[in-house]
């Protein structure tokens, strides 16, 4: 029996270490893969981006989903609740108008839009887009799946946990 973390994301490799010296033996770090999924997507479609701005793409094929999701984030994910006291007080009118608050939401809470039918389509339509102008080496989705997979990594190793399925095997 152990104690479990709740908010254990973004802490330093040095806090995840002494966990278990501790006692702790869990941690919720979902809302933090959340964010390298999200920022893993947003790197994809800024490379997108580049293929319109460089007339390679035609800005009507492309995916915005850097674009969907800073409307939908806004209008239908709950961001109030992973912002600092100090935003939250911020009229909604002011944070609406400001790109770097908004931008900010997005990278927080886009992964709560990713079962989202339109943003699906537009994920699928980003990755296709990657893929036929072999935009990185590997495909779309295994570039994301790679980034969450660095982050879980990084807990395992802090953690203490290399090796355990080995050990429960």
């Amino acid at each position: 029996m152990g104690f479990k973390e709740h908010n254990g994301d973004y802490l330093s490799a040095v806090s995840c270490r002494a966990h278990p010296e501790l006692g702790v033996t869990g941690m919720n770090v979902a809302p933090e893969f959340g964010l390298i999924e999200t920022d893993a997507m947003l790197a994809l479609e800024a490379q997108e981006h580049k293929l319109v701005r460089e007339g390679w793409l035609a800005a009507q094929e492309a995916s915005r989903l850097l674009d969907q999701l800073r409307e939908l984030t806004f209008s239908e994910a709950p961001w109030e609740k992973w912002m600092t006291e100090e935003i939250k007080q911020l009229p909604r009118e002011r944070i609406a108008q400001d790109a770097s608050l908004r931008l900010l939401i997005t990278r927080v809470c886009g992964h709560y839009l990713f079962s989202n039918k339109q943003i699906k389509r537009t994920v699928e339509k980003l990755f296709n887009n990657v893929g036929r102008y072999k935009l990185i080496p590997e495909s779309a989705a295994d570039f994301v799946r790679q980034r969450v997979e660095t982050g879980i990594d990084f807990f395992i190793n802090n953690f203490g946990l290399a090796g355990l399925n080995d050990v429960l095997a």
